[in-house]
């Protein structure tokens, strides 16, 4: 199965983009984790991780951020950006700098919403397949390897 995963500010901090409330797979969340630290590499952009107890560091381009999680809450911080999650059962709500977001989740399926976007999501076994205006992303978890791809459509007049 999959390894515990790692808060990132971007992704997993808001336990809801859809791909992360639901607990699912997405490639900056990490298809990667080797005891505490953990690596991702996708279309030229690296990210390594370092989990101890309820902190996460993470390095990315210049990018530093930290995670703090206690129980349903979470908090992150990163360049004056800074964010809070909660999460109950199904149910889960993020707030940054006047941006809301709501997910919930049932079986495979999963769903969130933010200010007009609307994702939804079906997982089944180590695959994970998100789609989101125009967006599919498609992931696959094997142990502590996973792989993402992203697929871009758009509408032509």
């Amino acid at each position: 199965m999959r390894s515990r995963r790692l808060l990132t500010l971007s992704e997993s901090l808001r336990l809801l983009t859809l791909s992360e409330s639901l607990g699912l797979l997405t490639l900056s969340e990490s298809l990667r984790v080797f005891g505490e630290f953990g690596f991702a590499y996708s279309f030229g952009e690296f990210e390594i991780a370092y989990s101890f107890g309820e902190f996460e560091i993470v390095y990315s381009f210049g990018e530093f951020e930290i995670a703090y999680s206690l129980g349903e809450f979470e908090i992150a911080y990163s360049f004056g950006e800074f964010e809070i999650a909660y999460s109950f059962g199904e149910f889960g709500f993020a707030y940054s700098f006047g941006e809301f977001e709501i997910a919930y989740s049932f079986g495979e399926f999963g769903f969130a919403y933010s200010f007009g976007e609307f994702e939804i999501a079906y997982s089944f076994g180590e695959f994970e397949i998100v789609y989101s205006f125009g967006e599919f992303e498609i992931a696959y978890s094997l142990g502590e390897f996973g792989f993402w791809l992203m697929l871009m459509f758009s509408n032509s007049a």
